[in-house]
Protein backbone atom coordinates (compact mmCIF):
# COMPACT_ATOMS: atom_id res chain seq x y z
CA UNK A 1 0.00 0.00 0.00
CA UNK A 2 1.60 3.53 -0.97
CA UNK A 3 1.57 6.40 1.42
CA UNK A 4 -0.17 9.03 2.54
CA UNK A 5 -0.01 12.48 2.15
CA UNK A 6 0.87 12.70 5.79
CA UNK A 7 3.54 10.15 5.94
CA UNK A 8 4.69 11.63 2.49
CA UNK A 9 4.59 15.09 3.89
CA UNK A 10 6.90 13.34 6.78
CA UNK A 11 8.94 12.22 4.72
CA UNK A 12 10.01 15.22 3.19
CA UNK A 13 10.32 17.86 6.19
CA UNK A 14 12.96 15.19 7.53
CA UNK A 15 14.40 15.42 4.05
CA UNK A 16 14.28 18.82 4.18
CA UNK A 17 16.28 18.37 7.72
CA UNK A 18 19.26 16.66 6.10
CA UNK A 19 19.73 19.58 3.74
CA UNK A 20 19.63 23.01 5.56
CA UNK A 21 21.84 25.35 7.55
CA UNK A 22 19.96 27.28 9.64
CA UNK A 23 21.69 29.86 12.50
CA UNK A 24 20.06 30.38 15.81
CA UNK A 25 20.47 33.83 17.43
CA UNK A 26 21.54 33.62 20.83
CA UNK A 27 21.31 36.83 22.11
CA UNK A 28 24.22 39.49 22.60
CA UNK A 29 25.37 39.23 18.36
CA UNK A 30 25.99 35.40 19.32
CA UNK A 31 25.08 32.97 16.27
CA UNK A 32 25.04 29.81 16.41
CA UNK A 33 24.62 27.76 13.12
CA UNK A 34 23.65 24.47 12.80
CA UNK A 35 23.43 22.08 9.43
CA UNK A 36 20.32 19.38 9.52
CA UNK A 37 18.94 20.49 12.30
CA UNK A 38 16.31 17.81 13.63
CA UNK A 39 12.48 19.71 12.59
CA UNK A 40 10.07 18.34 14.30
CA UNK A 41 6.95 17.24 12.67
CA UNK A 42 3.36 17.40 13.57
CA UNK A 43 -0.05 17.28 12.23
CA UNK A 44 -3.45 17.51 13.23
CA UNK A 45 -5.51 21.15 13.86
CA UNK A 46 -3.99 23.74 15.30
CA UNK A 47 -5.56 22.89 19.42
CA UNK A 48 -3.36 19.67 18.65
CA UNK A 49 -0.47 21.17 17.89
CA UNK A 50 -0.93 23.67 21.03
CA UNK A 51 -1.34 20.75 23.17
CA UNK A 52 1.98 18.83 21.96
CA UNK A 53 3.85 21.94 22.63
CA UNK A 54 2.38 22.48 25.59
CA UNK A 55 3.13 18.71 26.04
CA UNK A 56 6.60 19.48 25.49
CA UNK A 57 6.77 22.40 27.58
CA UNK A 58 6.52 20.86 30.92
CA UNK A 59 8.78 17.48 29.87
CA UNK A 60 6.14 14.86 29.93
CA UNK A 61 7.42 11.97 28.86
CA UNK A 62 6.24 9.51 26.28
CA UNK A 63 5.45 11.40 23.14
CA UNK A 64 8.43 13.61 22.94
CA UNK A 65 12.16 12.77 22.74
CA UNK A 66 13.83 14.99 25.22
CA UNK A 67 17.00 15.00 23.44
CA UNK A 68 15.15 17.09 20.60
CA UNK A 69 14.21 20.44 21.11
CA UNK A 70 10.78 21.38 19.75
CA UNK A 71 11.68 23.72 17.61
CA UNK A 72 11.98 24.47 14.56
CA UNK A 73 8.76 22.73 13.40
CA UNK A 74 6.48 21.92 10.61
CA UNK A 75 2.70 21.13 11.27
CA UNK A 76 0.84 20.03 8.42
CA UNK A 77 -2.78 20.90 9.25
CA UNK A 78 -5.41 18.14 8.89
CA UNK A 79 -7.55 16.78 8.36
CA UNK A 80 -7.04 16.46 4.10
CA UNK A 81 -9.45 16.21 1.55
CA UNK A 82 -8.07 13.66 -0.43
CA UNK A 83 -9.61 13.46 -3.95
CA UNK A 84 -9.27 10.22 -5.75
CA UNK A 85 -10.30 11.23 -9.65
CA UNK A 86 -7.43 10.74 -11.58
CA UNK A 87 -6.52 7.77 -14.04
CA UNK A 88 -2.47 9.21 -14.40
CA UNK A 89 -2.73 9.49 -10.46
CA UNK A 90 -2.73 8.17 -7.29
CA UNK A 91 -4.64 11.08 -6.15
CA UNK A 92 -4.43 14.93 -5.26
CA UNK A 93 -5.09 17.06 -2.25
CA UNK A 94 -4.47 20.78 -0.88
CA UNK A 95 -2.82 21.37 1.93
CA UNK A 96 -2.05 23.77 4.38
CA UNK A 97 1.42 24.14 6.69
CA UNK A 98 2.87 25.97 9.30
CA UNK A 99 6.71 26.73 9.57
CA UNK A 100 8.07 27.71 13.16
CA UNK A 101 10.58 28.80 15.26
CA UNK A 102 10.69 29.68 19.16
CA UNK A 103 10.76 33.58 19.28
CA UNK A 104 10.67 36.13 21.90
CA UNK A 105 7.57 38.70 22.30
CA UNK A 106 9.97 41.73 23.10
CA UNK A 107 11.85 41.81 19.30
CA UNK A 108 10.85 43.91 17.18
CA UNK A 109 9.59 43.08 13.71
CA UNK A 110 13.19 44.17 12.27
CA UNK A 111 15.19 41.29 14.74
CA UNK A 112 12.54 38.85 13.87
CA UNK A 113 12.61 39.27 9.85
CA UNK A 114 16.82 38.85 10.74
CA UNK A 115 16.87 36.44 13.64
CA UNK A 116 13.76 34.07 12.54
CA UNK A 117 12.59 34.36 9.16
CA UNK A 118 16.53 35.22 7.20
CA UNK A 119 18.09 33.07 9.77
CA UNK A 120 15.60 30.01 10.09
CA UNK A 121 12.29 29.99 8.74
CA UNK A 122 13.35 31.25 4.93
CA UNK A 123 16.31 28.19 4.52
CA UNK A 124 13.85 26.09 6.02
CA UNK A 125 10.76 26.73 3.89
CA UNK A 126 13.42 26.79 1.19
CA UNK A 127 14.70 22.94 1.72
CA UNK A 128 10.59 21.92 2.35
CA UNK A 129 10.00 22.88 -1.35
CA UNK A 130 13.26 21.56 -2.79
CA UNK A 131 12.81 18.31 -1.56
CA UNK A 132 9.17 18.34 -2.41
CA UNK A 133 10.45 18.74 -5.94
CA UNK A 134 12.44 15.71 -5.40
CA UNK A 135 10.50 13.18 -3.80
CA UNK A 136 9.51 10.96 -6.78
CA UNK A 137 5.99 10.16 -5.57
CA UNK A 138 4.71 13.88 -6.23
CA UNK A 139 4.41 14.86 -9.06
CA UNK A 140 4.95 18.26 -10.25
CA UNK A 141 2.04 20.47 -11.50
CA UNK A 142 4.85 22.95 -12.74
CA UNK A 143 8.81 21.95 -13.35
CA UNK A 144 10.04 22.45 -9.96
CA UNK A 145 6.70 24.81 -8.55
CA UNK A 146 4.15 23.80 -6.31
CA UNK A 147 1.37 26.95 -6.49
CA UNK A 148 0.59 27.60 -3.00
CA UNK A 149 0.36 31.11 -0.65
CA UNK A 150 3.00 32.08 1.74
CA UNK A 151 2.48 34.18 4.68
CA UNK A 152 5.29 35.23 7.13
CA UNK A 153 3.15 36.01 10.33
CA UNK A 154 5.48 38.47 11.96
CA UNK A 155 2.44 38.61 14.61
CA UNK A 156 2.48 35.46 16.66
CA UNK A 157 5.87 36.20 18.09
CA UNK A 158 4.19 39.62 19.19
CA UNK A 159 0.37 39.15 20.06
CA UNK A 160 0.24 35.52 20.23
CA UNK A 161 -0.82 32.33 18.25
CA UNK A 162 -4.05 30.82 19.12
CA UNK A 163 -6.23 27.63 18.09
CA UNK A 164 -9.71 27.81 16.64
CA UNK A 165 -11.45 27.72 20.34
CA UNK A 166 -8.77 30.93 21.25
CA UNK A 167 -6.74 29.01 23.13
CA UNK A 168 -3.05 30.74 22.95
CA UNK A 169 -0.04 28.86 21.86
CA UNK A 170 2.24 28.40 25.24
CA UNK A 171 5.03 30.86 23.80
CA UNK A 172 5.61 32.96 21.21
CA UNK A 173 6.39 31.81 18.15
CA UNK A 174 7.51 33.23 14.61
CA UNK A 175 6.01 31.67 11.58
CA UNK A 176 5.86 30.74 7.63
CA UNK A 177 2.22 30.36 6.87
CA UNK A 178 1.76 27.49 3.54
CA UNK A 179 -2.01 27.55 2.23
CA UNK A 180 -3.22 26.15 -0.64
CA UNK A 181 -0.38 23.50 -1.56
CA UNK A 182 -1.17 21.59 -4.04
CA UNK A 183 -0.12 18.04 -4.24
CA UNK A 184 -0.59 15.16 -6.80
CA UNK A 185 0.49 11.49 -5.70
CA UNK A 186 1.97 9.81 -8.48
CA UNK A 187 0.37 5.79 -8.89
CA UNK A 188 2.77 3.47 -7.26
CA UNK A 189 3.69 1.55 -10.40
CA UNK A 190 3.87 5.00 -12.51
CA UNK A 191 6.07 6.76 -10.54
CA UNK A 192 8.02 9.58 -12.23
CA UNK A 193 11.64 9.33 -11.10
CA UNK A 194 13.53 12.61 -10.67
CA UNK A 195 16.81 13.00 -11.37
Amino acid sequence: MSKGIIEIVRDVVESASRNVTIRLDGGGGDVLEMESPHINYLFGNAQYMKDMLDVKSVGAAGFWNPQEPKFPLVHLFTPIVEKHDGADYELRATVSLLIATSSRQDWSNERRMMSSFKMVLEPIYEAFMDALSRDTRVMEPYKGFFPHEKEDNYSYGRYGAYTESGEKVSEPIDAIVIRGLELKIAKENCRNYKR
